[in-house]
Protein backbone atom coordinates (compact mmCIF):
# COMPACT_ATOMS: atom_id res chain seq x y z
CA UNK A 1 0.00 0.00 0.00
CA UNK A 2 1.10 3.41 -1.24
CA UNK A 3 2.61 5.92 1.74
CA UNK A 4 -0.29 8.52 2.35
CA UNK A 5 1.21 12.43 2.67
CA UNK A 6 -0.80 15.46 3.21
CA UNK A 7 0.92 18.66 2.91
CA UNK A 8 -0.20 21.74 4.99
CA UNK A 9 0.28 25.46 3.91
CA UNK A 10 -0.44 29.20 3.33
CA UNK A 11 -1.59 30.23 -0.23
CA UNK A 12 0.48 33.25 0.32
CA UNK A 13 3.80 34.89 2.03
CA UNK A 14 4.22 37.77 3.94
CA UNK A 15 3.33 39.93 2.58
CA UNK A 16 0.76 39.04 0.68
CA UNK A 17 1.82 40.22 -2.79
CA UNK A 18 1.47 37.16 -4.61
CA UNK A 19 0.82 33.17 -4.03
CA UNK A 20 3.33 30.88 -2.52
CA UNK A 21 2.80 27.50 -4.08
CA UNK A 22 6.39 26.84 -5.17
CA UNK A 23 7.90 24.55 -1.84
CA UNK A 24 4.15 22.85 -1.57
CA UNK A 25 3.81 21.98 -5.22
CA UNK A 26 7.97 21.18 -5.57
CA UNK A 27 7.69 18.35 -2.62
CA UNK A 28 4.31 17.53 -4.00
CA UNK A 29 5.55 16.89 -7.55
CA UNK A 30 8.77 14.89 -6.20
CA UNK A 31 6.26 12.74 -3.93
CA UNK A 32 3.80 11.73 -6.13
CA UNK A 33 6.76 11.10 -8.85
CA UNK A 34 8.02 8.43 -6.14
CA UNK A 35 4.36 7.08 -6.01
CA UNK A 36 3.14 8.46 -2.68
CA UNK A 37 -0.35 9.47 -2.52
CA UNK A 38 -0.27 12.96 -1.89
CA UNK A 39 -2.93 15.51 -0.90
CA UNK A 40 -2.51 19.66 -0.41
CA UNK A 41 -4.46 21.48 2.54
CA UNK A 42 -4.25 25.01 1.84
CA UNK A 43 -5.11 28.40 3.94
CA UNK A 44 -6.39 30.44 1.35
CA UNK A 45 -5.53 33.89 4.20
CA UNK A 46 -5.43 36.63 0.97
CA UNK A 47 -8.39 36.13 -1.78
CA UNK A 48 -7.11 34.62 -5.39
CA UNK A 49 -7.54 36.13 -8.42
CA UNK A 50 -8.29 33.53 -10.92
CA UNK A 51 -4.97 33.53 -12.66
CA UNK A 52 -3.65 32.83 -8.94
CA UNK A 53 -5.83 30.23 -8.37
CA UNK A 54 -4.35 28.45 -11.28
CA UNK A 55 -1.17 28.56 -10.29
CA UNK A 56 -2.14 26.54 -6.94
CA UNK A 57 -4.86 24.22 -8.72
CA UNK A 58 -3.71 22.30 -12.09
CA UNK A 59 -5.94 19.70 -13.81
CA UNK A 60 -3.17 17.51 -13.84
CA UNK A 61 -2.63 16.75 -10.49
CA UNK A 62 1.01 16.25 -10.84
CA UNK A 63 1.99 17.31 -7.50
CA UNK A 64 -1.02 15.79 -5.77
CA UNK A 65 -4.88 16.76 -5.46
CA UNK A 66 -5.04 20.17 -3.57
CA UNK A 67 -7.61 21.38 -1.99
CA UNK A 68 -8.98 25.19 -0.93
CA UNK A 69 -9.94 26.43 2.78
CA UNK A 70 -9.95 29.75 4.05
CA UNK A 71 -10.63 33.09 2.94
CA UNK A 72 -13.07 33.76 -0.44
CA UNK A 73 -11.23 31.95 -3.29
CA UNK A 74 -11.67 34.36 -6.21
CA UNK A 75 -11.20 38.51 -6.29
CA UNK A 76 -11.35 40.54 -8.50
CA UNK A 77 -8.72 43.49 -9.74
CA UNK A 78 -10.22 46.16 -7.33
CA UNK A 79 -10.46 43.59 -4.01
CA UNK A 80 -6.86 42.72 -4.72
CA UNK A 81 -5.59 46.58 -4.78
CA UNK A 82 -8.31 46.84 -1.32
CA UNK A 83 -6.31 43.93 0.21
CA UNK A 84 -2.76 45.51 -0.19
CA UNK A 85 -4.15 48.59 1.30
CA UNK A 86 -5.90 46.81 4.20
CA UNK A 87 -2.60 44.51 4.92
CA UNK A 88 -0.18 47.49 4.41
CA UNK A 89 -2.53 49.31 7.70
CA UNK A 90 -2.28 46.02 9.65
CA UNK A 91 -5.68 45.40 8.91
CA UNK A 92 -5.30 42.31 7.10
CA UNK A 93 -6.56 38.66 8.82
CA UNK A 94 -3.45 36.37 9.40
CA UNK A 95 -4.90 34.22 11.81
CA UNK A 96 -5.51 30.59 11.08
CA UNK A 97 -9.38 30.52 10.83
CA UNK A 98 -12.23 28.51 12.50
CA UNK A 99 -12.76 27.45 9.29
CA UNK A 100 -9.28 26.01 8.19
CA UNK A 101 -9.66 24.18 11.05
CA UNK A 102 -12.99 22.45 10.23
CA UNK A 103 -11.84 21.08 7.02
CA UNK A 104 -9.04 19.25 8.59
CA UNK A 105 -11.08 17.89 10.93
CA UNK A 106 -13.04 16.78 8.21
CA UNK A 107 -9.79 15.26 7.28
CA UNK A 108 -8.88 13.34 10.27
CA UNK A 109 -12.37 12.06 10.53
CA UNK A 110 -13.23 10.80 7.21
CA UNK A 111 -11.44 7.38 7.94
CA UNK A 112 -8.40 8.12 5.38
CA UNK A 113 -5.51 7.74 7.43
CA UNK A 114 -2.20 9.51 6.63
CA UNK A 115 1.17 8.54 7.12
CA UNK A 116 2.49 11.97 8.14
CA UNK A 117 1.64 15.60 7.46
CA UNK A 118 4.52 18.18 6.46
CA UNK A 119 3.28 21.62 7.63
CA UNK A 120 4.99 24.55 6.00
CA UNK A 121 3.49 27.75 8.29
CA UNK A 122 3.92 27.72 11.76
CA UNK A 123 0.47 29.57 12.24
CA UNK A 124 -1.38 26.30 10.85
CA UNK A 125 0.30 24.05 13.48
CA UNK A 126 -2.54 24.10 16.01
CA UNK A 127 -4.59 23.45 13.08
CA UNK A 128 -3.59 19.53 12.51
CA UNK A 129 -3.90 18.43 16.28
CA UNK A 130 -7.01 15.73 15.02
CA UNK A 131 -4.10 14.04 12.77
CA UNK A 132 -1.51 14.24 15.39
CA UNK A 133 -2.00 10.66 16.72
CA UNK A 134 -1.76 8.95 13.62
CA UNK A 135 0.24 10.63 11.70
CA UNK A 136 3.91 12.37 12.33
CA UNK A 137 4.80 15.60 11.70
CA UNK A 138 7.16 17.40 9.69
CA UNK A 139 8.02 21.15 9.76
CA UNK A 140 9.37 22.46 7.04
CA UNK A 141 12.04 25.48 8.00
CA UNK A 142 12.65 27.74 4.98
CA UNK A 143 14.42 30.45 6.76
CA UNK A 144 16.61 31.03 10.70
CA UNK A 145 18.32 34.82 9.35
CA UNK A 146 20.89 33.63 11.88
CA UNK A 147 23.47 35.93 10.03
CA UNK A 148 20.50 38.92 10.02
CA UNK A 149 21.22 40.94 13.04
CA UNK A 150 25.48 41.57 11.98
CA UNK A 151 25.06 42.13 8.86
CA UNK A 152 22.24 44.64 9.68
CA UNK A 153 23.79 46.47 12.19
CA UNK A 154 26.80 46.87 9.65
CA UNK A 155 24.70 48.89 7.76
CA UNK A 156 22.97 50.63 10.14
CA UNK A 157 19.48 48.53 9.37
CA UNK A 158 18.79 47.03 12.70
CA UNK A 159 15.26 47.56 12.00
CA UNK A 160 15.62 44.81 9.35
CA UNK A 161 17.01 42.60 11.26
CA UNK A 162 14.98 39.47 12.07
CA UNK A 163 17.12 36.09 13.43
CA UNK A 164 14.61 33.37 13.86
CA UNK A 165 16.57 31.01 15.25
CA UNK A 166 16.06 30.87 19.38
CA UNK A 167 11.63 31.22 17.85
CA UNK A 168 12.18 28.44 15.25
CA UNK A 169 13.64 26.13 17.71
CA UNK A 170 11.38 27.10 20.20
CA UNK A 171 8.48 26.30 18.14
CA UNK A 172 10.10 22.81 17.44
CA UNK A 173 10.59 21.75 20.62
CA UNK A 174 6.61 22.87 20.89
CA UNK A 175 5.48 20.52 18.16
CA UNK A 176 8.27 17.73 19.25
CA UNK A 177 8.32 16.96 15.11
CA UNK A 178 9.77 13.85 13.43
CA UNK A 179 11.48 15.86 11.49
CA UNK A 180 12.40 19.22 10.49
CA UNK A 181 13.35 19.78 7.04
CA UNK A 182 16.31 22.52 6.40
CA UNK A 183 17.53 24.13 3.32
CA UNK A 184 21.54 23.94 4.24
CA UNK A 185 24.31 22.76 6.26
CA UNK A 186 24.64 26.11 7.78
CA UNK A 187 20.84 26.30 8.62
CA UNK A 188 21.42 22.81 10.69
CA UNK A 189 24.50 24.37 12.45
CA UNK A 190 23.02 27.11 13.99
CA UNK A 191 19.51 25.05 14.68
CA UNK A 192 21.71 22.72 16.54
CA UNK A 193 20.00 19.14 18.47
CA UNK A 194 16.81 19.31 18.43
CA UNK A 195 14.72 18.29 21.56
CA UNK A 196 12.74 14.83 21.36
CA UNK A 197 15.08 13.29 18.97
CA UNK A 198 13.57 14.97 15.84
CA UNK A 199 15.61 14.03 12.86
CA UNK A 200 17.36 17.24 10.42
CA UNK A 201 17.43 16.49 7.02
CA UNK A 202 18.58 18.93 4.35
CA UNK A 203 15.95 19.53 1.77
CA UNK A 204 17.04 22.85 -0.32
CA UNK A 205 14.49 24.33 -2.68
CA UNK A 206 14.43 22.63 -6.27
CA UNK A 207 14.46 24.22 -9.59
CA UNK A 208 13.67 22.44 -13.42
CA UNK A 209 17.22 22.16 -15.01
CA UNK A 210 17.28 23.82 -18.44
CA UNK A 211 18.50 20.62 -20.36
CA UNK A 212 21.76 21.99 -22.53
CA UNK A 213 20.59 22.09 -26.18
CA UNK A 214 22.55 20.24 -28.77
CA UNK A 215 22.20 23.70 -30.66
CA UNK A 216 24.13 26.74 -29.30
CA UNK A 217 22.24 28.74 -26.51
CA UNK A 218 21.38 32.07 -28.03
CA UNK A 219 23.43 34.72 -26.37
CA UNK A 220 21.50 37.34 -24.23
CA UNK A 221 19.72 40.09 -26.12
CA UNK A 222 21.39 43.99 -26.66
CA UNK A 223 21.98 46.30 -25.44
CA UNK A 224 23.06 43.82 -22.61
CA UNK A 225 20.68 43.52 -19.69
CA UNK A 226 21.53 43.17 -15.82
CA UNK A 227 18.37 40.95 -14.04
CA UNK A 228 16.85 41.99 -10.99
CA UNK A 229 13.64 39.18 -9.42
CA UNK A 230 12.25 40.17 -6.20
CA UNK A 231 9.12 41.21 -4.20
CA UNK A 232 8.85 44.32 -2.08
CA UNK A 233 10.48 43.30 1.19
CA UNK A 234 13.07 45.71 2.96
CA UNK A 235 15.87 43.35 2.12
CA UNK A 236 15.00 43.30 -1.54
CA UNK A 237 14.62 47.17 -1.73
CA UNK A 238 17.42 48.11 0.47
CA UNK A 239 19.80 45.89 -1.82
CA UNK A 240 18.17 47.09 -4.87
CA UNK A 241 18.84 50.71 -4.21
CA UNK A 242 22.08 49.89 -2.99
CA UNK A 243 23.20 48.15 -6.36
CA UNK A 244 21.27 50.90 -8.01
CA UNK A 245 23.16 54.01 -6.77
CA UNK A 246 26.80 52.34 -5.59
CA UNK A 247 27.34 49.84 -8.32
CA UNK A 248 25.61 50.12 -11.61
CA UNK A 249 26.95 53.86 -11.91
CA UNK A 250 30.26 51.79 -11.87
CA UNK A 251 29.20 49.31 -14.50
CA UNK A 252 27.86 51.76 -16.62
CA UNK A 253 31.15 53.31 -16.29
CA UNK A 254 32.90 50.72 -18.76
CA UNK A 255 29.17 49.36 -20.26
CA UNK A 256 27.59 52.31 -21.09
CA UNK A 257 24.44 50.74 -23.16
CA UNK A 258 23.26 48.43 -19.97
CA UNK A 259 20.39 48.27 -18.51
CA UNK A 260 18.76 47.03 -15.08
CA UNK A 261 15.89 45.34 -15.26
CA UNK A 262 13.56 44.23 -12.97
CA UNK A 263 10.66 42.11 -12.85
CA UNK A 264 8.82 41.64 -9.48
CA UNK A 265 6.82 43.91 -7.51
CA UNK A 266 9.80 45.79 -6.07
CA UNK A 267 9.80 47.98 -8.93
CA UNK A 268 7.42 49.57 -7.89
CA UNK A 269 9.29 51.33 -4.94
CA UNK A 270 11.95 52.00 -7.35
CA UNK A 271 12.63 55.61 -9.21
CA UNK A 272 12.93 55.54 -12.65
CA UNK A 273 15.62 56.15 -14.81
CA UNK A 274 16.97 56.19 -18.05
CA UNK A 275 18.95 52.89 -17.10
CA UNK A 276 15.88 51.32 -15.95
CA UNK A 277 13.21 49.09 -17.01
CA UNK A 278 10.85 48.31 -13.93
CA UNK A 279 8.86 45.88 -15.27
CA UNK A 280 6.81 44.59 -12.45
CA UNK A 281 4.75 41.23 -12.17
CA UNK A 282 5.25 38.76 -15.00
CA UNK A 283 3.68 34.95 -15.05
CA UNK A 284 6.62 33.53 -16.83
CA UNK A 285 10.45 34.31 -15.98
CA UNK A 286 11.48 32.11 -18.36
CA UNK A 287 11.79 34.71 -21.55
CA UNK A 288 13.31 37.04 -18.77
CA UNK A 289 16.17 35.24 -17.71
CA UNK A 290 16.69 33.72 -21.42
CA UNK A 291 17.11 37.32 -22.36
CA UNK A 292 19.67 38.56 -19.51
CA UNK A 293 23.47 38.53 -19.93
CA UNK A 294 23.50 38.21 -15.63
CA UNK A 295 21.32 37.98 -13.12
CA UNK A 296 21.90 40.21 -9.77
CA UNK A 297 21.14 39.35 -6.14
CA UNK A 298 22.40 42.27 -4.21
CA UNK A 299 21.22 41.95 -0.80
CA UNK A 300 22.96 43.18 2.22
CA UNK A 301 20.36 42.28 4.80
CA UNK A 302 20.05 38.54 6.15
CA UNK A 303 21.34 34.81 5.96
CA UNK A 304 19.22 32.84 4.59
CA UNK A 305 19.17 30.33 1.47
CA UNK A 306 17.51 31.98 -1.74
CA UNK A 307 15.26 30.55 -3.83
CA UNK A 308 16.24 33.18 -6.75
CA UNK A 309 19.56 32.12 -6.93
CA UNK A 310 18.56 28.71 -7.43
CA UNK A 311 16.13 29.69 -10.20
CA UNK A 312 19.04 31.37 -12.01
CA UNK A 313 20.99 28.55 -11.40
CA UNK A 314 18.68 26.57 -12.99
CA UNK A 315 17.89 28.20 -15.69
CA UNK A 316 21.90 28.44 -16.66
CA UNK A 317 22.65 32.06 -16.07
CA UNK A 318 25.67 33.67 -14.72
CA UNK A 319 25.31 34.78 -11.29
CA UNK A 320 26.28 38.25 -9.47
CA UNK A 321 25.38 38.51 -5.86
CA UNK A 322 26.81 39.44 -2.08
CA UNK A 323 27.78 37.42 0.38
CA UNK A 324 24.90 37.87 2.24
CA UNK A 325 22.70 36.08 -1.16
CA UNK A 326 25.34 33.42 -1.91
CA UNK A 327 24.23 32.06 2.09
CA UNK A 328 23.93 28.51 2.34
CA UNK A 329 24.93 28.28 -1.19
CA UNK A 330 28.82 27.42 -1.32
CA UNK A 331 29.90 29.69 -4.40
CA UNK A 332 33.37 30.32 -5.04
CA UNK A 333 33.87 33.70 -6.54
CA UNK A 334 34.56 33.78 -10.32
CA UNK A 335 34.66 30.02 -10.22
CA UNK A 336 30.98 29.37 -10.08
CA UNK A 337 29.81 32.56 -9.78
CA UNK A 338 30.45 36.51 -8.54
CA UNK A 339 29.73 36.64 -4.88
CA UNK A 340 31.15 40.03 -3.57
CA UNK A 341 30.04 42.16 -0.82
CA UNK A 342 32.11 45.06 -1.83
CA UNK A 343 30.95 47.84 -4.06
CA UNK A 344 34.11 48.21 -6.71
CA UNK A 345 34.48 43.88 -7.07
CA UNK A 346 30.99 43.49 -7.36
CA UNK A 347 30.79 46.09 -10.14
CA UNK A 348 34.23 45.17 -11.92
CA UNK A 349 32.84 41.35 -11.52
CA UNK A 350 29.12 42.27 -13.38
CA UNK A 351 31.64 44.45 -16.19
CA UNK A 352 33.14 41.24 -16.69
CA UNK A 353 30.51 38.98 -17.64
CA UNK A 354 28.72 42.03 -19.31
CA UNK A 355 32.08 42.66 -21.67
CA UNK A 356 33.65 38.96 -21.36
CA UNK A 357 31.77 36.19 -23.55
CA UNK A 358 34.34 34.00 -22.05
CA UNK A 359 33.85 34.39 -18.77
CA UNK A 360 30.08 34.34 -18.86
CA UNK A 361 29.57 31.18 -20.74
CA UNK A 362 31.93 29.60 -18.48
CA UNK A 363 29.90 30.45 -15.46
CA UNK A 364 26.28 29.55 -17.04
CA UNK A 365 28.14 26.07 -17.91
CA UNK A 366 29.08 26.07 -14.13
CA UNK A 367 25.62 27.14 -13.01
CA UNK A 368 23.78 24.35 -14.94
CA UNK A 369 26.11 22.01 -13.58
CA UNK A 370 25.48 22.82 -10.30
CA UNK A 371 21.51 23.09 -10.43
CA UNK A 372 21.61 19.37 -11.65
CA UNK A 373 24.07 18.25 -8.83
CA UNK A 374 22.60 19.76 -6.00
CA UNK A 375 19.30 21.10 -7.22
CA UNK A 376 17.49 19.08 -9.47
CA UNK A 377 14.70 17.29 -7.63
CA UNK A 378 16.25 13.62 -7.08
CA UNK A 379 19.50 14.91 -5.24
CA UNK A 380 17.63 18.08 -3.60
CA UNK A 381 15.04 15.84 -1.69
CA UNK A 382 16.34 12.05 -1.72
CA UNK A 383 16.62 12.20 2.51
CA UNK A 384 12.40 13.25 2.38
CA UNK A 385 11.93 10.45 0.34
CA UNK A 386 14.19 8.30 2.49
CA UNK A 387 12.12 9.37 5.49
CA UNK A 388 8.75 8.45 3.83
CA UNK A 389 9.65 5.75 2.05
CA UNK A 390 11.06 3.54 4.95
CA UNK A 391 8.87 1.36 6.78
CA UNK A 392 8.50 2.11 10.40
CA UNK A 393 9.78 5.34 9.87
CA UNK A 394 7.33 7.54 12.06
CA UNK A 395 7.32 5.28 15.02
CA UNK A 396 8.33 8.35 17.56
CA UNK A 397 5.68 8.34 19.69
CA UNK A 398 3.30 11.24 20.52
CA UNK A 399 1.56 12.59 23.39
CA UNK A 400 -1.01 15.38 22.69
CA UNK A 401 0.49 16.94 26.19
CA UNK A 402 3.40 18.11 24.03
CA UNK A 403 1.68 20.54 22.85
CA UNK A 404 1.23 23.94 23.62
CA UNK A 405 -2.26 25.78 23.20
CA UNK A 406 -3.37 27.27 20.07
CA UNK A 407 -3.13 30.75 21.25
CA UNK A 408 0.76 30.08 22.27
CA UNK A 409 1.33 30.22 18.63
CA UNK A 410 2.61 33.44 16.84
CA UNK A 411 0.40 34.86 14.53
CA UNK A 412 2.32 35.00 11.76
CA UNK A 413 3.87 32.24 9.29
CA UNK A 414 7.73 31.88 9.02
CA UNK A 415 8.25 34.65 6.40
CA UNK A 416 8.30 34.19 2.70
CA UNK A 417 10.90 32.87 0.38
CA UNK A 418 10.91 35.82 -2.26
Amino acid sequence: MPRRVLIVSCSHGDPPTQPRPHRARELGAFLVARGVAVEHSVFVDAPLTLGERRRWVTDDESCGRVELAGAATIERAWGRLLRRAADGLGFAPRACPRVFHQALRRRSSSGDPVDAVIVLAARLLPAIEPLRARATLVLDVHRLDGASEPAARRIGREDASAPLVAWTRAVIDGALPGAVLLRCEEDAALLGPLRGGARRLLAPVVAAVRAKSSAAAPDPVRPPRILFVGSETIANLDGLRWFRHRVLPRVRRLVPSCRLRIVGEAGRHIEPGADIDRVGWVDDLSREYRDAAVVVLPLRIGGRFHRRAVEALAHGKALAMTSASAYGLALCHRDDAIVASDDDVLAQGVVDVLSEDVLRRRLEERAREIAAERFAPEPALAPLAELIERRGAFAMPYSPSHSPPSDAWPSDAWPSES
